[in-house]
């Protein structure tokens, strides 16, 4: 029975080229649609992105008209009996400086605008405009608050053009908001903003208030400004489009758009509107998808052809070999010989072997070269970290000293008013002495004395004040925490005297030395003390704050514990769980930032810091730090002639100041 003959190499080749390419086919198509729906994404990415660049710009544009309005609502020219004629100069030289329009409302149910630059100067006071109801409700929320507050779109005075406003208060002690000034954002400045971010193919943006009005628009300002947004926009926001949500829907010039918004932080319920056209944003998807598809199906026709011809030259050597064996077969082993007659392979798998091999290794070279910019990368990044650290602690230190700035210079005044009593007291006595004989002399030089006493304090209160607020890497010594206490408290003084405040010290002179920043650690104690004077102002019971200093231990480990103690009305329970996570804050002006540094540099220096109710009524706030190792009776010899009795306390005969 002959043998069945079966099917060709060719045959087999050809079937295992098509099984090879039936997964590249589904490989291929998977591919192309995990594609369209990446270029989709990176669409709409490019959108939400763009809304938050934006966004950014147009707070920092906000911010700054705040910033003008809180620096002009400082001005001495707005107290009680001030010169209002004089700030109104001040104000439009303000206003031609930032290019936007300033005014100043007083009390009353209609809030007469008593300085508004965009009028004559020396005009009389007027109410707002019929149709400025945004703005007239603006500033009476900052009547009814106290707070700064940022106006919808509303229009000027006298009909002019439309304009939104910041708004802040002019508080003064004791009288609370006694006047309202506003800087206005002008649309046309915020259109501006927006254009320059070069948006193309049709696509663009606007700034939208909290009624939904459009404020400023990157492309047609003129015709949309004060128009309502589409019904969607508001739709969209209700849905929580603040945090870079995209829908679709369509333009007030009826075209379907994709839209990204974004939330405004320094206007609460205006946001940041990005559009493209919808059609260019398929586009951007489709296309590409497109060209996935003829390129596959391009690539697999030619994977084919190439297996083809690939099977048609391996076929060759083979087929000669199969003829040159039946010829040597015919010919009794006296044929040719086969390593001739067969015609030389060239095995492309070989040099395709050498070329993966290469590619490899050039890929293996390039992973390395990543790997190393991103060590280089990282450690730059960890580097902009610390410095970005450093100077965020700067800035809390600056701002803790704001706040005594306003009081530093009645208290400088004191001092240096003290020496001039006493050198001319010491001139009068010196003239005496001279007429009448010596017996003055001795007067005279002890007057003298105290005037170069009195000198040293004033010096001594701007150096402490300087070394808190100049920037530097940590640096930790060996401190004595008595010490540290101490010069703490020479800087609160001021604050602790205008509020009427007793400050009482209790320093464990025997406590060990720590090893700590002393800037740092001084900051922290400034915060707490400033945070409980504050907590204190103005109330009818006992005002005392104590600062105490105390040797510690835990887990065996010796510890300095430092206290700050006020007799205030203690803490709300609601805030108690995250006292110390960043922005949170009982104070109506705080930012929230002062206790999550103090926290952060507490654990820095391997310490923590907690508080807890006064048991006699207030707050007290702890924290420790690890000794350094030294004993304590060194620190307390170090410590300056108050170590015999360990414990020393402040007089309780009022206010504590550096002289006390």
């Amino acid at each position: 029975m002959p043998a069945r003959r079966g099917h060709g190499l060719r045959t087999h080749l050809l079937v295992l080229v098509l099984v090879a390419l039936a997964p590249a086919l589904v490989v291929g198509a998977a591919a192309a649609w995990y594609a369209a729906a990446g270029y989709r994404a990176a669409s709409e990415a490019r959108l939400r992105d763009t809304a938050r660049a934006l966004a950014l710009a147009v707070d920092e544009e906000i911010a700054r008209a705040e910033a003008a309005a809180i620096a002009l609502a400082a001005s001495p020219d707005l107290d009680p009996g001030g010169d209002l004629r004089r700030f109104d100069e001040r104000a439009r030289l303000v206003a031609e400086s930032i290019g936007a329009a300033v005014f100043v409302a007083g009390p009353g149910p209609d809030h007469p605008r008593v300085v508004d630059t965009r009028l004559p100067a020396g005009a009389a006071p007027m109410p707002d405009p019929p149709d400025a109801g945004a703005a007239a409700a603006a500033v009476a929320r900052v009547f009814a608050t106290g707070r700064t507050v940022v106006g919808d779109l509303a229009a000027g005075p006298a009909g002019g053009a439309m304009r939104a406003s910041v708004v802040v208060p002019a508080t003064r002690d004791g009288a609370g908001t006694v006047w309202a000034v506003g800087v206005t954002l002008a649309p046309a400045r915020l259109s501006a903003l927006l254009a320059a971010q070069g948006l193309t193919d049709g696509a663009f943006a606007a700034v939208a208030d909290a009624r939904g009005i459009v404020v400023a628009r990157s492309r047609d300002a003129e015709r949309f400004i004060g128009r309502s947004a589409e019904t969607w926009y508001a739709a969209a926001m209700a849905d929580g489009g603040g945090a870079g949500h995209v829908t679709r829907g369509r333009s007030l010039e009826h075209e379907e758009v994709l839209m990204a918004t974004h939330r405004l932080w320094a206007a609460p319920g205006w946001a940041v509107i990005v559009a493209a056209p919808y059609a260019a944003h398929a586009a951007s998807w489709r296309a590409p998808l497109r060209g996935l598809a003829v390129g596959g199906a391009a690539a697999l026709a030619l994977a084919a052809a190439l297996a083809t011809w690939l099977a048609r030259r391996l076929l060759r050597p083979v087929e000669a070999l199969a003829l040159g064996a039946r010829a040597v077969a015919m010919a009794d082993g006296t044929g040719p010989d086969l390593a001739i007659a067969a015609p030389r392979s060239t095995v492309a798998e070989f040099e395709a072997l050498r070329l993966g091999i290469a590619d490899a290794e050039a890929a293996l070279r390039r992973r390395a070269e990543a790997e190393r910019r991103a060590a280089a990368a990282l450690r730059e990044s960890d580097r902009r970290m610390q410095e970005l650290r450093s100077e965020f602690l700067r800035v809390a230190r600056l701002s803790e000293m704001g706040q005594m700035a306003v009081t530093l210079a009645h208290e400088l005044s004191q001092p240096l008013a003290a020496s001039v009593n006493y050198i001319n007291g010491a001139r009068r006595l010196v003239e005496r002495a001279a007429a009448e004989g010596d017996p003055q002399r001795d007067a005279a030089l002890e007057a003298l004395g105290r005037a170069a006493g009195e000198a040293v304090r004033a010096g001594q209160i701007i150096r402490r004040m300087r070394g808190l607020a100049l920037r530097g890497e940590a640096e930790k010594r060996i401190e004595d925490p008595a010490s540290l206490v101490e010069e703490a408290n020479e800087l609160a003084w001021i604050l602790a005297k205008h509020a009427q405040v007793e400050v009482r010290l209790a320093l464990d002179r025997l406590a060990p030395t720590v090893l700590a920043d002393r800037i740092q650690i001084q900051q922290v104690l400034l915060n707490l003390m400033h945070n409980a004077i504050e907590a204190m102002e103005g109330q009818e019971a006992e005002r005392r704050l104590t600062v105490s200093t105390r040797r510690a231990a835990a887990a065996g480990a010796e510890q300095v514990e430092i206290s700050v103690a006020d007799t205030g009305p203690g803490l709300p329970e609601e805030v108690q769980a995250e006292l110390f996570a960043p922005f949170v804050t009982t104070k109506p002006g705080g930012v929230g930032v002062g206790l999550s540094v103090c926290r952060t540099i507490v654990e820095a220096h391997g310490g923590r810091i907690w508080a807890e109710p006064n048991p006699g009524g207030g707050t007290v706030f702890r924290f420790t730090l690890p000794a350094s190792g030294a004993a304590g009776g060194d620190d307390a010899e170090s410590g300056g002639g108050a170590a015999e009795s360990g414990i020393r306390a402040a007089p309780e005969d009022g206010p504590r100041g550096p002289n006390a």
